[in-house]
């Protein structure tokens, strides 16, 4: 059976310190906020629809500091999401003006490598944008050729049974669909129901199915909320988009910034997958 699951979010703080200067700031709504630029306001709202607390600004990391004492140059990252102890730098300026960013960005990470952060170029933040406003599913223009046929798609499905099969030495699997993933999550259980006839009183597996993964937001949610023990698949993954690190069993096909239509995918139900250009 597949079973469907709305993302939702743990309402308990991570206790988290460290040696830099914090503002006492701890926002979490756009209402009470006042951003620096239009595109952090946007990335606060879309963080808050996936349930993720936010703080805006709330740390700023010495980078260099004069014989005196004095704070000659800090990072401060635009986001920090308390739940997994993350900050997000954002940039939205043109690729050839983000080297000064950048050279802070390495240095923070050299000053403080046990400190998580993500920086999110101007790219990056247009994608975010695009897609998950209402204007970005609409103005979707699709190639003409698929990028992945049915055949290769029901080939990666069966393969993604037999791992899950051999890893799990005969315990019993249960799909769980995240938003997205209702249609791969039929295909692996109708696989699933092809391959394994065995009987077993083993304790189940909760296998999360994803139809896609990008910044890994809402299938952190679900696979906290899932508890030990469950897995995660899913049928397209952008690694490059990542902003939560997702331990992953099995992606079907692994893509750059291009989004994929078909399969379920955005209620889109055709058995191909298409890249999507916006």
């Amino acid at each position: 059976m597949v079973h469907q699951i709305n993302s939702t979010t743990d309402s308990s703080v991570s206790s988290y310190t460290r040696n830099a200067r914090t503002r006492n700031n701890a926002s979490r709504t756009t209402e009470i906020t006042r951003f620096a630029h239009p595109a952090e306001a946007d990335i606060a709202a879309w963080l808050t629809s996936n349930g993720i607390r936010w703080q805006y600004e709330p740390t700023s990391f010495p980078l260099e500091v004069a014989e005196d004492g004095r704070l000659l140059q800090c990072f401060t990252p635009d986001f920090f999401l308390p739940d997994v102890e993350t900050y997000i730098e954002m940039t939205t300026m043109r690729q050839a003006l983000v080297t000064r960013k950048n050279q802070k960005f390495r240095r923070m990470r050299e000053l403080y490598p046990e400190t998580n952060v993500r920086l999110l170029y101007r790219r990056d933040v247009e994608l975010i944008q695009r897609w998950y406003g209402a204007a970005g599913r609409v103005s979707a223009q699709l190639e003409s050729t698929p990028r992945f046929g049915e055949a290769t798609i029901a080939r990666r499905t069966q393969e993604c049974i037999d791992g899950l099969l051999e890893q799990k030495q005969g315990a019993p699997l249960v799909f769980s669909a995240l938003p997205g993933g209702e249609a791969f999550a039929d295909r692996l259980q109708m696989a699933y129901n092809a391959t394994d006839s065995l009987q077993s009183r083993r304790k189940p597996v909760q296998v999360l199915v994803a139809g896609a993964i990008g910044t890994g937001l809402t299938t952190y949610n679900a696979l906290r909320q899932a508890g030990p023990g469950a897995m995660v698949v899913t049928l397209i993954d952008r690694p490059g988009a990542r902003l939560i690190d997702i331990p992953l069993v099995f992606s079907a096909f692994q893509v750059s910034a291009e989004w994929m239509v078909g399969c379920g995918l955005s209620g889109d139900m055709r058995p191909e997958l298409r890249t999507a250009e916006r």
